[in-house]
């Protein structure tokens, strides 16, 4: 599969290849991993039809139009997308035999910091994940390494746990991605600093710089809280469709910390 670098916000134009708007990797009950990559979600139907666990990737240009069609072709139900994409939009819904968490995908560009949405839904054996591509490739990487993901779930562990571990994974790596962007707020921060102390730099260009400092602070600390909201309401809503096994949630507690 080509994965290469995509310009932010160019598509018109650009002849760089992006990551197709599909991607599934199943775990068939031998234990043998398949992946997919395709334009069209029929041709997944069936691999996850076979497959007492799979991940389903899909981004899209256009996340509030095509969000609740994409969950609906495989079983999820209009209200569960519609409560964490309407407005307000809630980070936390589960109706039993779904659920569905809404999390920020964070992009920085200079001091430009643009909160996504990143939705994630579980039903037995399925978890979905649906997000724009806006400025970076959200999981690519995770699309390559799934086989090996997938891999590391014991074959013998109850449904439940198979999808809380893969569901960690999936939050982890949308964190990993987030905090790579606060790097870039950071070496902007060193830069302003340097700015600071110059008696050169003219007051007013200082004034802009400070201010648009302390509002990519404040949206990307926003986003942190968000997360951690969500993994708290994982951890302690006692959702039918995530584990029961206290290792496991002492894990998902110290994903928490991580981002708080």
């Amino acid at each position: 599969m080509a994965h290469l670098v995509v310009k932010p916000n160019n598509y018109a134009g650009n002849n760089e290849l992006l990551p197709k708007h599909w991607f599934c990797a199943a775990l068939s009950s031998p234990g043998v991993i398949s992946k997919k990559e395709t334009e069209s979600s029929s041709e997944l139907q069936e691999v996850c039809s076979d497959s007492p666990l799979c991940w389903i990737d899909y981004w899209t240009e256009d996340f509030e139009k095509d969000a609740i069609s994409a969950a609906t072709q495989f079983g999820f139900s209009e209200a569960l997308v519609f409560s964490l994409v309407g407005d307000p939009p809630i980070t936390y819904q589960d109706f039993d035999t779904e659920m569905g968490v809404r999390l920020p995908s964070v992009q920085v560009i200079h001091f430009d910091v643009t909160s996504s949405p990143l939705l994630i839904l579980l039903k037995k054996g399925v978890v979905l994940t649906i997000h724009p591509l806006s400025m970076d490739r959200r999981f690519a990487r995770l699309r390559r390494y799934s086989d090996t993901v997938l891999k590391k779930i014991p074959q013998d562990a109850p449904v439940e746990d198979k999808m809380t571990l893969l569901l960690m994974r999936i939050i982890d790596e949308n964190n990993d991605r987030n905090f790579e962007d606060l790097r870039s707020i950071e070496e902007r921060g060193d830069k302003l600093s340097e700015n600071l102390v110059d008696p050169k730099t003219p007051r007013e260009k200082l004034g802009v710089e400070i201010y648009q400092m302390k509002h990519a602070l404040i949206t990307y600390l926003d986003s942190l809280w968000e997360t951690v909201d969500v993994l708290h309401a994982l951890r302690y809503g006692d959702a039918e469709l995530v584990t029961n096994d206290s290792r496991l949630l002492t894990r998902m507690a110290m994903l928490a910390d991580s981002v708080g």
